[in-house]
């Protein structure tokens, strides 16, 4: 299984996302509850995003559903998104919902698209996503979908928003979906939010309606898996989103409009406070905001258990904040937020501090906003380290010097905090104490190197001290630093020393090593004399880059990894079938590629020339055998004769 990467610096590719987290992050607005992180994820058109723990490490990652390229953002745990690489869903997505569709603990993905089918993406419980086909009305212009058990048999299923008639899908438990209503007429349906708002223990469902026409939105009652209208006129005028939840604190669901020709409204349920019938509403009579609203989240933001609302706006207004008073009245904060045009918003605590923070589906990049000043941020180590099979962070240093290890937090504190860093040795536990000043972001912790015959491992945690702004936390995973003498693994060849290495840092090397099988007739052929010279005629330089550059002992364990499982079953004898994937030549190239970069002119050279001549990237659906042809077809046609002497 791929080892996860744990990426915080500028050394590999795919860390602009983070390094603008980190060094893009500006101070704390003065009186604002909100920071701008600095992250630019993506530059797709998002009409909506999907909040969950996709992947299994307990926070929240981010669904896009985009125009075209559905994305999937991960978390790193400290509210730094990196893009999944995959893209569940190439049709126009304009909405999704994450939940668990086939009963297996994880979150996977009902994705609602305009003039496609829609569709469900299962979860491997990793964060991957594969698609389950099925036929889902591919005429239906989709807009919109809510998840919910709306027929009480335990399993998630969809209401479907459309450009025409809504659809209600009942699931099976296994994810696959029956259409078992069609609801309303030809209006245009932006949203639908599922709750019970008539007091009856199931899932109703209000749906947001808008054209240049005017349309009314619309309130479908839940009987027992059956909707029905409830006959309400709603909200005459162009609604874009929707939310439900109790506004003026009596017990019952009220709707907060986002509208996009008027004003935002606010709907009292008539039950509770109003005492009048639970489920029918009436509207507050406030016109928030103006023209432009496109979507709105509902959160306590200021702490006075009721629920605020963060509206997103269109461009050029900037999202905003609106304040309850406990009674469903709103005040407009004095905050600017996002000024980019955007169609989401979701609301989630993303840097583990215990509050809300928020995630703009844009048009264009996405952004992402931290709550500041209420709550710790999180440290990180800037190193280039890899999470062994332990689950713990590791990284190597054979340098003689101490480890000096700069510390990011994911944004300044309001105030002064200090983070403790505890390092447990063999026989020792010493601490330190990094001080943090009000909006500073980042510090430098040293570890003295003791220079080991063999090796010595250490174990450094990050705790924060914030004094009187809240309990203290532990901030960060423990990173693992192994000091090594290099000159120790440097027995045989540099590729042994990986093995070492990997020993070391606690990763289950259950792999052969490619270069010591007995690859039939190879092990004496040109091109084995080749490889093995290429290595261990730069031991030395290869040993230390793999000790002192992580870069290049993360790529080397990845290709060995890849291609091990198909070289070793060649060796038992009849694998020499198996075709080499794209994956494989891949990590072939990034290997190679890893070890050039950081290599002396002549070496380097030597690696190109390999690179160009054997062409690595070209060997995806080859068979092994014909890899191992093309080599020694190479070779004997003497395309290395100025750089390779063969012994006599």
């Amino acid at each position: 299984m791929k080892s996860r990467r744990q990426i915080v610096s500028g050394v590999v590719g795919g860390t602009a996302v983070f390094m603008l987290l980190f060094l893009g992050q500006a101070a704390l607005l003065a009186g604002g509850l909100y920071s701008n992180s600095g992250q630019s994820l993506g530059g797709d058109n998002t009409y909506d995003v999907a909040l969950g723990d996709v992947d299994g490490d307990n926070d929240l990652d981010a669904f896009a559903a985009n125009f075209t390229n559905n994305r999937v953002w991960l978390n790193n745990g400290s509210g730094a998104f990196s893009n999944s690489g995959q893209t569940p869903g190439t049709q126009n997505s304009q909405g999704a919902a994450l939940g668990d569709l086939d009963d297996d603990t994880d979150l996977d993905a009902f994705v609602a698209n305009y003039g496609a089918d829609n569709e469900v993406w299962l979860n491997n419980g990793s964060g991957t996503f594969t698609n389950l086909p099925q036929m889902m009305n591919p005429t239906a212009n989709s807009l919109d979908v809510a998840l919910g058990d709306v027929d009480g048999d335990n399993d998630l299923d969809a209401f479907v928003a459309n450009d025409g008639l809504n659809e209600v899908w009942v699931n099976d438990g296994t994810a696959v979906f029956t259409l078992s209503q069609t609801l309303g007429g030809n209006d245009i349906s932006h949203d639908v939010v599922l709750g019970d708002v008539d007091g009856d223990n199931d899932l109703d469902a209000y749906v947001a309606n808008g054209s240049a026409g005017a349309e009314a939105d619309e309130l479908w009652l839940n009987n027992g898996g059956i909707f029905t209208a409830s006959g309400q006129l709603l909200a005459t005028s162009w609604n874009e989103g929707a939310a439900l939840g109790d506004l003026d604190g009596d017990g019952d669901l009220d709707i907060f409009l986002a509208t996009w020709i008027g004003a935002d409204t606010v709907w009292l349920n008539q039950g509770g406070a109003q005492s009048g019938m639970t489920g029918e509403f009436s509207d507050s009579g406030q016109s928030l905001s103006g023209n432009g609203s496109m979507d709105v989240a509902l959160v306590d933001l200021d702490y006075d258990n009721d629920l605020d609302a963060i509206v997103a706006k269109w461009t050029p207004n900037p999202d905003e904040i609106w304040l309850n008073d406990g009674s469903g009245n709103f005040t407009l904060a004095t905050e600017t937020l996002d000024t980019a045009a955007t169609y989401a918003v979701a609301v989630g605590d993303f840097d583990g501090d215990f509050d809300d923070d928020l995630f703009f589906g844009n048009f264009g990049a996405n952004g992402v906003w931290f709550r500041g000043g209420f709550g710790i941020p999180s440290a990180w180590f800037d190193v280039d380290a890899r999470q062994n099979d332990a689950g713990d962070m590791v990284y190597p240093w054979a340098q003689v010097g101490p480890a000096t290890l700069p510390i990011w937090l994911t944004f300044g504190p309001a105030g002064p905090v200090d983070v403790q860093a505890r390092i447990e040795a063999a026989n020792s536990v010493i601490t330190q104490t990094i001080p943090f000043n009000a909006g500073q972001q980042t510090g430098t912790m040293t570890v003295a190197n003791p220079q080991p015959v063999l090796s010595e491992a250490m174990t450094i945690t990050l705790d924060a001290e914030p004094g009187t702004v809240g309990p203290s936390r532990r901030l960060h995973n423990p990173l693992h630093l192994t000091f090594v003498n290099a000159g120790a693994g440097d027995t045989i060849c540099s590729l042994c020393f990986v093995d070492w290495l990997l020993k070391l840092l606690g990763f289950d090397t259950s792999f052969w090593m490619l270069h010591h099988l007995q690859l039939n007739d190879l092990r004496q052929s040109d091109s084995w004399n080749y490889y093995h010279a290429l290595f261990n005629n730069n031991t030395s330089e290869v040993t230390t880059m793999m000790a002192t550059k992580p870069t290049v002992l993360w790529t080397t364990f990845d290709a060995l990894e890849t291609w091990t499982p198909a070289i070793a079953t060649t060796d038992v004898g009849g694998g020499g079938t198996i075709t080499v994937t794209q994956g494989m030549a891949d990590e072939a190239v990034a290997a190679l590629t890893s070890i050039r970069d950081h290599a002396s002119p002549s070496l380097a050279a030597r690696i190109q020339l390999e690179l160009d001549v054997l062409d690595v990237a070209g060997m995806a659906g080859l068979t092994i055998d014909e890899v191992m042809a093309r080599v020694e077809e190479r070779i004997q046609g003497q395309v290395y004769l100025p750089i390779v002497v063969k012994a006599e």
